[in-house]
């Protein structure tokens, strides 16, 4: 009898265990700041075309700053409008949500900092130098707000050539280089027109400066008219017929 009475108790805790550990599992819990800054993060960077790499988010805050939810999946979802492109300053309302049902509403902001690599002057220059590689130097900064346009591969502007001056450490926009010309105004030229086999040649006058493949006015010395020509190389332009 005595044994019987001390296995029922032993028997009774066995049992009991695994509903205790599914009770524990099933305690609400505290959604902190960390995993509500990693929800902003997730959101903003689901309507970016920039790498997340790229994207560095501070001065995070939430109201609430923390959230009490039962045990559960945890989701979210969001309430206002997101502009993935829009950086600086983001406030966002989301509906956080487990196993699918909305246990309360949260307001994020944080700002977005955008960070890539920038070529930049690497000495002083003057209008009209012709860059080459040791002119520039590439650097990663913050580019939020430095607009369109910035060059972002130095190779791509390597041979071309400035139209305005720069100072050291001058970021370069696309819209301050140019190509160089390979004709100039006044220049006297060949005009070459083609037509399938057919080659004509007459000697021209450069009316505008341009670069390879520009369009520029010429004056056709032999018609005295002023023509639309394509320039190819320096002394060299073409038309077709």
């Amino acid at each position: 009898m005595i044994r019987a009475m001390l296995i029922l108790p032993l028997v009774a805790m066995i049992f009991l265990l695994p509903l205790m550990a599914v009770a524990e599992e099933r305690q609400p819990r505290i959604l902190g700041g960390e995993e509500l800054a990693a929800i902003f993060r997730e959101i903003v960077l689901a309507d970016a075309s920039f790498p997340a790499k790229d994207l560095e988010i501070t001065g995070f805050t939430a109201e609430p700053s923390t959230l009490m939810i039962p045990a559960g999946a945890v989701g979210y979802r969001l309430i206002n409008q997101v502009h993935g492109e829009h950086l600086g300053r983001k406030g966002l309302q989301v509906a956080i949500l487990v196993d699918g049902k909305e246990f309360g509403t949260v307001r994020m902001q944080g700002d977005l900092k955008l960070f890539g690599e920038v070529a930049c002057a690497a000495k002083a220059m003057p209008r009209d130098t012709v860059l080459s590689a040791d002119d520039i130097n590439v650097v990663r900064r913050d580019i939020t707000f430095l607009g369109a346009g910035v060059v972002t591969d130095a190779k791509a502007v390597v041979g071309k050539r400035l139209r305005v001056s720069v100072q050291p450490g001058a970021i370069l926009y696309n819209r301050n280089i140019e190509e160089v010309p390979l004709v100039q105004r006044g220049d006297l030229v060949t005009i070459v027109a083609r037509s399938g086999q057919l080659e004509v040649t007459a000697p021209g006058q450069a009316r505008n400066a341009g670069a390879s493949g520009d369009l520029i006015p010429v004056k056709n010395l032999m018609s005295r008219k002023i023509i639309q020509a394509k320039v190819q190389q320096p002394g060299l332009v073409e038309v077709e017929f």
